[in-house]
């Protein structure tokens, strides 16, 4: 009976650490995601106008550049997977950036407008021994390599670096764009980024925009300025939202913002769409004054 009694209490011991290792790995995660965004934005400020010129008139190789709008490539964000992006992106860094980029394997064409789950399979690259000053440098090239503009929302105090596509390596750093004919200021200029249980960790706070709100997306030329007049929820099969014709239809260009709702409803996504009232000459100071 004590035998007995004893197991119990370590079962029940060993269930209490597991629970909390997975509370604080969650945490961990979102906030290594957290000081990622902070540096690609740090990036993104130091990228030149014609850097992110080149980065958005780069074309690869045709399947390549398709994968860069795989929407069914598209995972949640959890310790792993953010890891795993991390030594992919190094890798990639430390290679040479004119080659395609590291893609999960079997990736195709999908038709909804994010989606997750898929598993991942890109073999790990050695990184034994790296450190972070040895890091900052080649993770710096990958991301200014796909970096092609900076979005700013001072209502909900976020500002993100605007990345070329949905791999999962550019939405764990920032926010992808969702077709590769999009242009800024013009048509319908779709976005996505992760919406995380932390309230100010990347797209986090997106559903939480109202009508009215002021939104500023830049690719240092010019600043666009866009006002939120719909935020909804749709199915992620909803790809509507994502292409010109919602610009038509509101007799504007549209900025249009795309994150999950929950993890509890896994196929919602959240819509913020704002037209465009505003297009100005970029300066830094300028960028950095807006309210």
């Amino acid at each position: 009976m004590e035998t007995i009694t004893m197991w119990k209490k370590i079962l029940a011991g060993l269930l209490i650490l597991a629970g909390a290792i997975l509370i604080f790995s969650s945490q961990i995660n979102e906030q290594y995601l957290n000081l990622q965004a902070k540096q690609t934005i740090k990036e993104a400020h130091s990228v030149t106008p014609e850097q992110i010129k080149e980065n958005t008139e780069k074309t690869l190789p045709g399947p390549q550049e398709e994968a860069l709008y795989d929407f069914s490539q598209v995972e949640p964000v959890g310790l792993e997977e953010s890891l795993d992006s991390f030594l992919i992106r190094l890798r990639q860094a430390e290679a040479n950036m004119e080659e395609e980029p590291v893609l999960d394997e079997g990736s195709t064409t999908s038709g909804t407008t994010t989606a997750g789950g898929s598993t991942k399979a890109t073999p790990k690259p050695q990184t034994s021994g790296t450190t972070q000053p040895q890091t900052a440098k080649p993770l710096s090239k990958y991301s200014k390599s796909y970096i092609i503009g900076i979005l700013k929302i001072p209502t909900i105090n976020r500002e993100r670096g605007v990345l070329k596509g949905v791999l999962n390596d550019n939405l764990y750093i920032g926010a992808g764009t969702m077709r590769k004919d999009q242009i800024m200021g013009q048509g319908n200029y779709p976005i996505a980024g992760h919406h995380m249980r932390m309230w100010e960790i990347l797209f986090n706070r997106v559903p939480s925009l109202k009508n009215g709100d002021k939104m500023y997306i830049t690719d240092k030329n010019n600043i666009y300025t866009y006002q939120v007049y719909a935020n909804v929820k749709v199915d992620e099969s909803e790809t509507r939202v994502i292409y010109d014709q919602i610009a038509v239809q509101k007799g504007n260009p549209v900025l249009t913002l795309v994150t999950c709702f929950n993890r509890n409803e896994p196929d919602i996504r959240v819509i913020v769409h704002g037209e465009l009232v505003n297009t100005q000459a970029y300066s830094e100071a300028t960028f950095n004054g807006l309210k």
